[in-house]
């Protein structure tokens, strides 16, 4: 299956397409254009680039947060348009989730994509590589699945494959299982770094990455790796909150700090596998708290 994926959930627009789980184009603009300017151009190209039409395309996926409210309505009318106009299914990514496959290839303990919330607070989620432990096979998540409790019909499954968004060639390690193990939510930093900690406690006797540790890392010690927009902005709060606990972190390089289409055409390549698409009518924004007017809306109610 060819699958189309756009991602505006942040200040890049992004544009991917991948045919059998590999990933065949890439288009990436972040040049002041709004996203209404760029998207459509972009995906023209991609489609021009690769000789193909728009009949070729097998499922459509956007990327549906959270992130910006504005790019989020923008990136999903499109991919509903198209679905609707060619009579295809969609598939809804979780920019977390994308953000997270980003880092997939580091030597690490955790993932830990953030999304700027502001006030000190971020969209978050935690993840790990490798194989769920009979213990915790009723509570985690593996991403890229297709179950209850998970946005547009995302499911609990395992996301496999030998896909690389950057096209390197590098594999993904611990069999490519990456498995969620904190859910996307808002948290403050300080909230965050708590969480973090007390899971990599219970995880003491994870086995060590010969790779070389973060500067100030214990000796033997993976490190937490951050993305997002948020990371540059919070990086050294987390480095201090995080050593206090005896853990270290780093972040991202900057290829892989940004939420990227190409990320999510891969993952979303593992869902439709697994049966998880979604009528465009069904693919809906992911924002995890209401809209600055929609608060104020509220709150002015609740004074009368």
């Amino acid at each position: 299956m060819t699958i189309l994926a756009v991602d505006t959930s942040g200040a890049p627009v992004s544009v991917a397409v991948a045919e059998s789980g590999r990933l065949c184009a890439r288009f990436w603009l972040e040049h002041g254009k709004t996203h209404s300017e760029a998207l459509m151009p972009c995906i023209e190209q991609a489609l021009a680039g690769l000789g193909i039409g728009a009949e070729s395309i097998g499922a459509y996926a956007a990327v549906v947060g959270p992130g910006s409210f504005t790019g989020l309505r923008i990136g999903v009318s499109a991919v509903k348009a198209m679905a609707f106009a060619r009579g295809v299914q969609t598939i809804g990514v979780s920019s977390l989730d994308s953000l997270a496959y980003n880092t997939m290839f580091y030597s690490h303990s955790m993932l830990c994509p953030i999304i700027d919330a502001r006030n000190s607070q971020v969209y978050s989620a935690i993840y790990r590589l490798g194989a769920l432990g009979a213990s915790e096979s009723r509570t985690r998540r593996v991403l890229g699945g297709g179950g209850a409790g998970c946005p547009n019909g995302g499911a609990s499954a395992q996301l496999g494959g030998t896909g690389d968004p950057h096209g390197d060639g590098r594999g993904l390690p611990g069999g490519g299982t990456l498995i969620r193990v904190a859910e996307p939510a808002i948290r403050h930093v300080s909230e965050l770094a708590g969480e973090i900690g007390r899971l990599l406690s219970e995880r003491r006797d994870a086995p060590t990455c010969p790779a070389r540790p973060a500067a100030g890392a214990p000796s033997g010690c993976r490190p937490v790796v951050f993305n997002g927009d948020a990371a540059p902005k919070y990086m050294e709060y987390f480095e201090r909150a995080l050593a206090d606990a005896g853990c270290a972190c780093c972040m991202a390089g900057e290829r892989d700090l940004l939420s990227d289409a190409a990320s999510a055409a891969l993952i979303a390549h593992g869902m439709a596998q697994r049966g998880a698409l979604t009528p465009p009518a069904m693919l809906l924004p992911v924002y995890l708290r209401a809209s600055q007017a929609e608060r104020r809306r509220n709150e002015l109610g609740e004074r009368r």
